[in-house]
C-alpha cells in the first residue's frame, strides 16, 4: 500500500483560501452585529428591540469563533 505524499504547497494554499473566508465572515458578522446593536440607540426603542440585540449578540459570537479559526489557520502555515 502506498501513502500518497504530503504536498505543503496545496496545503499552504488550502490554508490561505480558509483563512480568507473565516477573515471575510468574521467582518461581515461584525458589521451585522454592529448594525443591530446601534440600530436600537439611534431609533430610541430599546426595549422593543431585545430579538435584534440578542442577535447581536450571537452575531459577535459568530465573529469571535471566526477570529479564533481564522488564527488557528494562520498558525499552521
Amino acid at each position: 500500500m502506498q501513502i500518497p505524499s504530503f504536498d505543503r504547497l496545496e496545503s499552504t494554499r488550502r490554508n490561505r483560501k480558509l483563512r480568507n473566508f473565516f477573515a471575510i465572515a468574521a467582518g461581515i458578522t461584525g458589521i451585522i452585529a454592529a448594525v443591530l446593536v446601534i440600530d436600537p440607540m439611534v431609533s430610541n426603542e430599546p426595549l422593543n428591540a431585545m430579538p435584534l440585540l440578542i442577535l447581536a449578540f450571537l452575531c459577535f459570537l459568530c465573529a469571535g469563533l471566526t477570529i479564533y479559526f481564522h488564527m488557528r489557520f494562520i498558525s499552521r502555515d
